[in-house]
């Protein structure tokens, strides 16, 4: 089981768990293990930079100074005011962005990580019936972009399903209106009860129909034409941003951030869950229970 367990340990991204972790006021570096020489504040500092250049591209300023002060548990990260808050991680850190943009930003991000993988399975999901294995030319920008365009039409129709369902329910809901006479003649009063109303013919329907068609047939080259402006734009913003980071001197271009090996395969970056944490770690009740079989 341990082995198991350092194997599926071993390919994910390290570092980012172990801040979740330390960013927790409780916590912080209290069960890990000390002797390790990688694992200390500064370390975690560097890890704690990339992230922000990362997530939001530009350079911190005072990061750093921020964790130092976490570190001494300086007001506001003392454990009384913490306690106040329940041990809601992400209720102290929306606390305290006001005055800690860089580091709360930081931490906001990672306690905002959804724990379930259920947005990303339905991805892949939708992603695999346009690249198949009859179909796997496409490359993964266009695949995507396939998704999204899906995505984008299929909640299009769902709204305006929706919105048809809601006007169907007010007008049940409605208080009935006069009836019009302007199509109906009214006999003598012998046959006063029979309303003789103008003869439809049935081939409106079909009129109706063919106009919905040509509404949806319109409506899905809008959808087509809509994305494909939104693509443009995301284009061309993108070369303006590129244009901009190359004429800005303060820019992440040749700072660190473009040598750093990805945290989730840089080999300094991993440690062995067998040694990671400390002794000082209570074992769970069950554990300690005599009545187990």
């Amino acid at each position: 089981m341990i082995e198991r367990l350092e194997k599926r340990w071993s390919q994910w991204e390290q570092p980012l768990l172990l801040l979740s972790f330390m960013l927790h006021p409780m916590y912080q570096l209290t069960y890990f293990n000390s002797t390790i020489e990688n694992l200390l504040f500064t370390t975690l500092g560097r890890y704690l930079t990339y992230y922000y250049k990362a997530w939001f591209q530009k350079r911190p300023t005072r990061l750093l100074l921020d964790f130092e002060n976490y570190r001494q548990k300086n007001e506001p990260f003392d454990d009384e005011t913490f306690s106040q808050f329940g041990d809601d991680v992400f209720k102290f850190w929306k606390y305290v962005e006001g005055d800690y943009k860089e580091l709360a930003g930081v931490a906001l991000r990672i306690f905002g990580i959804c724990v379930n993988s259920a947005s990303v399975e339905r991805m892949w999901s939708s992603m695999g019936f346009f690249h198949t294995n009859r179909r796997n030319r496409l490359n993964n920008d266009k695949v995507l972009s396939m998704s999204k365009l899906h995505a984008s039409i299929n909640f299009s129709f769902r709204k305006k399903e929706l919105q048809k369902n809601q006007a169907e329910f007010l007008d049940l809901n409605a208080k009935p209106v006069e009836t019009e006479f302007s199509n109906l003649q009214i006999l003598d009063n012998d046959s006063a009860e029979v309303l003789q109303q103008n003869p439809v013919d049935n081939n409106d329907d079909g009129n109706v129909e063919s106009e919905n068609d040509i509404l949806t047939s319109e409506r899905w080259e809008k959808e087509l034409a809509e994305w494909e402006e939104m693509l443009t734009e995301e284009e061309v913003s993108r070369l303006e941003e590129e244009e901009a980071l190359r004429d800005n001197p303060g820019s992440l271009r040749g700072d660190l951030l473009t040598e750093y090996t990805h945290l989730a395969i840089d080999t300094r970056a991993k440690w062995q869950l067998k040694t990671l944490f400390s002794s000082v770690i209570n074992i769970p009740a069950y554990l300690k229970s005599n009545e187990m079989v």
